[in-house]
């Protein structure tokens, strides 16, 4: 049994950069859909027996504001280990020819139906390509629900956040042992653009790392990134972060249909 874990190891070490990258990508979505569905069953007792407290106490008092904070806490568990299983869907998509247009327009929608609030920070869309792409669509959209987090938050108030489709050419997807090659086809590339001050170096450095985030002080932190990141490489496309103008540029590149 040594051997063969000796043997593993080693065959991972000698392994080319992206390999290695994809081996520890699986592991790490394999761990996390584990972890995710059992502390979610227990976020689910918390958040309903959290429910039943309330019910009891009367508004205003000690009491309840404690059991309230408690049920948020479990609310925001609840929704960090939704974030937690996307990620961990890598490798386990279920793609389909989709128009990207609409798909787009439907994940801002969509936004607004969690009730995020679109007027201290709006969302500008410009899509109008007409382009098809291959991809899971409910990840897609969960993809570009973290990528607009992301940005929502970077951005100073009252700044938009802005939404660019556009077609290219000569993408710069490259060709790899798990990446088919798409030079000779046209790519869609979809850019989110911000006002924020960009990335930290840690996380410019390490940004398919889950673990990597610099907002230590926020529920739900860090994976934003590392979804879009492994998303695009299942996706056979890649994922570009630029800082031009003032602008932070975040770029999902992936090959049209």
């Amino acid at each position: 049994m040594n051997r063969e874990i000796t043997a593993d190891r080693v065959d991972a070490r000698d392994a080319p950069p992206l390999e290695r990258s994809r081996r520890r990508q699986d592991a790490v979505g394999h761990f996390a859909r584990k972890v995710s569905h059992d502390l979610n069953n227990f976020a689910t007792v918390i958040r309903t027996y959290g429910e039943l407290l309330l019910a009891d106490l009367p508004p205003g008092g000690r009491a309840h504001d404690d059991v309230l904070e408690i049920h948020r806490a479990a609310e925001a568990m609840v929704d960090y280990l939704k974030r937690v299983a996307r990620f961990g869907r890598a490798g386990n998509a279920q793609a389909r020819v989709v128009d990207v247009d609409a798909l787009v327009h439907e994940a801002v929608f969509s936004l607004e139906l969690l009730h995020v609030d679109l007027a201290t920070i709006p969302i500008d869309v410009v899509a109008s390509t007409g382009a098809r792409i291959e991809v899971d669509s409910v990840w897609f959209v969960d993809v570009l629900h973290e990528l607009l987090r992301n940005a929502r938050e970077a951005s100073p108030s009252g700044h938009a956040v802005t939404v660019t489709l556009s077609v290219r050419f000569a993408p710069s997807v490259p060709a790899s042992a798990d990446v088919s090659p798409v030079e000779s086809r046209p790519a869609v590339v979809l850019t989110i653009a911000d006002d924020g001050a960009g990335f930290a170096e840690s996380v410019s450095a390490h940004p398919e790392d889950p673990f990597v985030t610099t907002k230590h002080d926020e529920r739900g932190a860090g994976f934003g990134l590392a979804l879009a990141s492994a998303f695009a490489r299942q996706a056979h496309g890649q994922l570009e972060r630029t800082r031009t103008n003032g602008q932070t540029l975040v770029s999902l590149v992936l090959p049209s249909a």
